[in-house]
């Protein structure tokens, strides 16, 4: 360019640059023209635009800046300008400026779908949707906001809505992969898995292979996709599209983002690679919102405190605690009124634990609602569990606020969140208060970190005294064991032959999930197959490829992988558990220990040789194997737990008196239903009458309390 070329001449060559990607030369180019016509907010603009286009957005900040000063009547200069904010993640400032913008452009609908994007960054969700549907009414059919609009509607737990604004977003535009992947994400939170996986291949079709020189936003978007299909239980082809991206790019949040469907692959080796990447580490404000509270509770760096803060950050993101005007005491009925909100409430391990409860509640001095968005599944314990309260509601087309309002009018003494932050929770309609009293238990294995929710039940195993601080709630201390099991019935065992089992083998067992599993308790399980003779290790029927990766790990620790048998699915819990006889010692995993596999494999009378950690997910079979009167079984170091499962199965005599003595755990306080109905019971009356006397929140030991 030369020094006598006239701005608009300048003007013309770097739009030219830029249409045709140059975006190095463009800077040049504008550095020079600037030097000529410093004063031009419009070779400021397109400096800002070339460096921003480069990714430099620091730098780019300061020239869109200038030329915002220089010519603030500009409304394509102040979006410009937030658009380099967004990327900076200076939310509150790219606001701002999309407000400028729309003073001169109010009725811009770009404008209008950016403002709302940043809001919902903002965790704005009210304002966000109401500047949404502004942009909507203006242009029905205008995808950037319909998509937009979908995700703040299913924040707000309103997924008719959203599923409708990604059903017309995709009628415009059918290969959309951002509408297609959203869309994808609110069929996950339904339950319908199968169409989901349909639109998340749409999405990944659209997207392409992810290869060297991917943009950002592309690999953005396929992690998202990859988390979808997770959802749905593709966990191989989420870990896949994972393994893709981590070529393009090394990110410690990508490699958090997928932390749980590694896990789930049994993928060690990356996993291990992530924990020592995030040991003693402060995670900065982008790791903590990729890492889930449920993937900190299967990560053996995670310390307590740690989990508090992810837990924190996560129930942040569904906006402000709100108090519903509906909410209310009732104090005046006779009865203590318990509402259980779940999404579990089916043939799932939360309902089989707790339905007996349920039953046992005295419905003289308590009556029992329950609050379901479960999504559809009818099964032999649905009706069961309808049966067990005097009040089911269904929460299913109702946003979260709607839900919470429809809870608070029935004017409950406490509700109780059975759910917690798993998969397709909507815990987070809680924040609004519809009850005096919110609890959670057995849902989730650690603390919600949500300031609406005012209670944790758990015991003095699960949250030792002195670790509350690492809790946000309120520690309410079940005098046995926090989780019930009030034991279902056992079905014909049959023969081993008949599950495929050898007759005389010492047969080792967990029938834990796949991401439980972690390389340090595999190794143990391998040592004492290599030290026992005639042992096997009996597993849940996993995935194939999940099945190989475990027989290849055998090998190569010295172990043939024909020595691990896997159990095919069978529908019907007391089918399983009449198989589970056959086992001779059932095998805890750490972190995230046996939960009710543990409790299942005690009443089916298998032993269980527990592993105990720092956390309350690693702490449950400390829990339940006191409370059974087994404390004996309890371990807390490798070494120890792997030096007492083999001297059981080192020794029959020893292994047949073990086991005689399991059989006669029936009749413990771990499977004793009533007795725990009625110690919760204590707790209910306890809190309630706490905040009917305008007190605050306390820790509650509900051996202490008297009936």
């Amino acid at each position: 360019m030369g020094a006598a070329m006239n701005p608009p001449d300048a003007i013309q060559e770097l739009m030219a640059l830029h249409a045709s990607g140059r975006f190095a030369e463009m800077e040049v180019r504008a550095r020079a023209a600037i030097k000529i016509a410093s004063n031009s907010a419009i070779l400021h603009e397109m400096l800002g635009i070339a460096l921003c286009a480069q990714r430099r957005f620091e730098e780019a900040l300061r020239s869109l800046r200038k030329a915002v000063a220089r010519q603030p009547e500009d409304a394509h200069f102040h979006e410009n300008l937030a658009l380099c904010q967004r990327h900076l993640k200076q939310y509150e400032a790219a606001a701002e400026s999309l407000r400028k913008s729309l003073q001169l452009r109010p009725h811009s609908v770009a404008t209008l779908a950016a403002l709302g994007s940043v809001l919902r960054s903002l965790r704005r969700l009210d304002e966000a949707e109401v500047v949404l549907r502004q942009a909507l009414a203006l242009a029905p059919q205008h995808v950037q906001t319909l998509c937009v609009l979908g995700n703040v509607l299913s924040n707000l737990g309103n997924n008719v809505e959203a599923e409708t604004c990604f059903r017309t977003a995709i009628a415009v535009d059918p290969a959309n992969p951002f509408a297609l992947a959203n869309f994808a994400n609110v069929l996950v939170s339904t339950g319908r898995l199968a169409e989901a996986c349909g639109a998340a291949d749409g999405a990944l079709n659209a997207i392409g292979a992810i290869s060297s020189g991917a943009a950002p936003e592309a690999c953005e978007l396929a992690m998202f996709t990859a988390n979808v299909l997770a959802g749905a239980r593709q966990y191989t082809s989420a870990a896949r599209i994972y393994l893709q991206v981590s070529k393009v790019r090394k990110l410690l949040t990508d490699a958090l983002s997928a932390y749980s469907t590694m896990r789930q692959v049994c993928a060690w080796r990356i996993t291990a690679d992530t924990d020592a990447q995030c040991r003693n580490r402060r995670f900065s404000q982008d790791e903590l919102d990729a890492i889930s509270p449920h993937t900190g509770t299967m990560m053996a760096i995670m310390t307590a405190s740690q989990q508090l803060e992810v837990a924190r950050n996560h129930s942040q993101r569904f906006g402000r605690p709100a108090v519903l005007s509906a909410a209310r005491q009732g104090a005046t009925r006779d009865r203590i009124r318990i509402g259980y909100v779940s999404g579990d409430l089916c043939d799932h391990a939360f309902s089989r634990l707790t339905l007996p409860v349920f039953e046992n509640h005295d419905r003289a001095r308590f009556e029992v609602f329950a609050y379901d968005y479960t999504p559809p599944t009818p099964d032999d314990l649905r009706g069961r569990i309808e049966g067990a309260f005097d009040r089911m509601v269904s929460l299913h087309l109702l946003s979260d606020a709607a839900a919470a309002q429809r809870i608070a009018a029935d004017s409950c003494d406490v509700v109780v969140d059975g759910t917690g932050w798993t998969q397709r929770t909507r815990s987070q309609l809680l924040r609004f208060r519809p009850a005096p009293v919110q609890v959670q238990w057995l849902g989730y294995p650690g603390t919600l970190g949500a300031p609406w929710c005012d209670y944790i039940v758990a015991d003095k195993v699960l949250i030792r005294p002195g670790e509350e601080q690492f809790y946000a709630e309120k520690v309410i201390r079940m005098p046995f064991t926090y989780l019930p099991n009030g034991g279902d019935s056992v079905g014909d065992p049959g023969t081993r032959a008949d599950h495929g089992l050898p007759g005389e083998a010492v047969v080792f067992c967990s029938f834990n999930q796949a991401y439980k599993v972690t390389a340090d308790v595999f190794g143990k399980w391998m040592e004492l197959l290599r030290q026992v003779e005639q042992s096997v290790l009996w597993l849940p029927g996993f995935r194939e490829e999940v099945r190989e990766a475990l027989r290849r790990e055998a090998e190569t620790r010295g172990v043939s992988g024909e020595r691990l048998f896997f159990a095919p699915f069978v529908a019907g819990h007391d089918r399983h558990l009449a198989r589970l006889t056959h086992a001779d010692l059932a095998l805890d995993c750490c972190p995230y220990g046996s939960h009710t596999t543990g409790s299942d494999a005690l009443w089916a009378g298998v032993p269980l040789i527990g592993l105990a950690g720092d956390t309350f997910a690693s702490r449950v079979s400390a829990s339940i194997l006191p409370a059974a009167g087994l404390a004996d079984l309890v371990t807390t170091s490798l070494a120890d737990y792997h030096a007492l499962a083999l001297r059981y199965a080192s020794d029959r005599q020893l292994l047949a008196a073990l086991k005689a003595r399991v059989a006669g755990c029936r009749s413990s306080p771990l499977f004793d239903s009533k007795r725990f109905a009625r110690d919760l019971e204590k707790a209910y009356a306890a809190v309630v009458e706490r905040s009917r006397a305008g007190l605050a929140p306390d820790h509650v030991a509900v051996s202490q309390l008297v009936s």
